[in-house]
C-alpha cells in the first residue's frame, strides 16, 4: 500500500491565480439557491407599506406540499433586457397612506421616499380632480398590475396597468348615467402615472437585487462562506474532496 501526501490550503493561504478560480467556481456552482428571498421579503414588505398586495402562483413540491410564490420577476446582471418586474394589485384608498407608512420602515432611502410621496399624490389629486362623492366609492377598487404576454424578458417594460374595475365601479355607481361621464381622462392618466410609480419600484428592485447578488458573490463574502464550511483547496484553487 502506497500513501501519497497532498498539502491543501485555506482560502486565504492560495494565490492571486487560485483564488480567482474557486472565487469562479463558487460563483458558477455554489448560487444555485434563492439568494434573493430576503431581497424579495422586504420588497413585499415595501409593496405593502405603500398599498400594493404582490400576486401569488401556486406551486406544489415534489412530495406533495404546496406554497405560494410571489409574482416577482427577474433577470441579471450583464444583459439586454435584464430588469425585475412584478404583478399585483392596489387601491387608491391604501396609496393615500403611502408616505407615512413607508418611513417607519425604510428610514433615509431617498429614492423609495420620492416614489411613496408620487404615489400618494397621484392618487389624491385623482380623487379630487374626480369631484365629491367619487373617492368613497372608487377607494376600494382593486386595480391590477399585470405583465400581458407572458414575456420573455422582465424587465420593469413589460408591466401594464388594468383600469377596467374603476370604469367598472364608476358604471355601477352611474347607471344609465354613465354615458355622460366625462372623466375618462382623469382615470387613464391615473393608471398612466401609478404604471409609472410601479415601474419605478420594478427598477429600485432590481439594483437591489443587483447589490445583494455583488454582496453575496464579493471575494471576502466566498472566503467567508468557505471558511464557514471548512473547504479546502489545492494550490491551483480546485476544491479538495476528502
Amino acid at each position: 500500500m502506497e500513501q501519497v501526501t497532498i498539502d491543501v490550503y485555506k482560502f486565504e493561504e492560495l494565490g492571486t491565480e487560485a483564488k480567482d478560480k474557486a472565487v469562479s467556481y463558487y460563483r458558477e456552482n455554489w448560487m444555485d439557491h434563492n439568494w434573493w428571498d430576503s431581497t424579495y421579503e422586504d420588497f413585499i414588505t415595501i409593496l405593502n407599506l405603500l398599498g400594493f398586495t404582490p400576486s401569488t402562483t401556486t406551486r406544489h413540491t415534489t412530495k406533495g406540499k404546496s406554497y405560494e410564490e410571489p409574482n416577482i420577476f427577474f433577470s441579471g446582471f450583464w444583459s439586454q433586457g435584464d430588469g425585475a418586474s412584478f404583478e399585483g394589485y392596489f387601491t387608491i384608498s391604501e396609496t393615500l397612506k403611502a408616505v407615512e407608512q413607508l418611513k417607519t420602515h425604510v428610514g433615509e432611502d431617498a429614492v423609495l421616499h420620492g416614489i411613496a410621496e408620487s404615489i400618494q399624490v397621484t392618487s389624491q389629486a385623482c380623487l379630487e380632480a374626480l369631484g365629491a362623492g367619487w373617492p368613497e366609492a372608487l377607494g376600494s377598487c382593486v386595480i391590477r398590475i399585470t405583465r400581458p404576454g407572458s414575456p420573455r424578458y422582465s424587465h420593469e417594460m413589460t408591466m401594464d396597468v388594468d383600469m377596467e374595475p374603476v370604469f367598472d365601479e364608476i358604471a355601477y355607481q352611474l347607471g344609465d348615467d354613465y354615458d355622460k361621464f366625462d372623466k375618462h381622462a382623469i382615470v387613464n392618466t391615473y393608471g398612466e402615472a401609478m404604471l409609472s410609480h410601479a415601474r419605478s419600484l420594478a427598477r429600485w428592485l432590481y439594483k437591489a437585487l443587483e447589490s445583494d447578488y455583488e454582496a453575496q458573490t464579493s471575494e471576502e463574502a466566498i472566503g467567508d462562506s468557505y471558511a464557514a464550511n471548512e473547504v479546502r483547496f489545492l494550490e491551483d484553487g480546485s476544491i479538495f474532496s476528502r
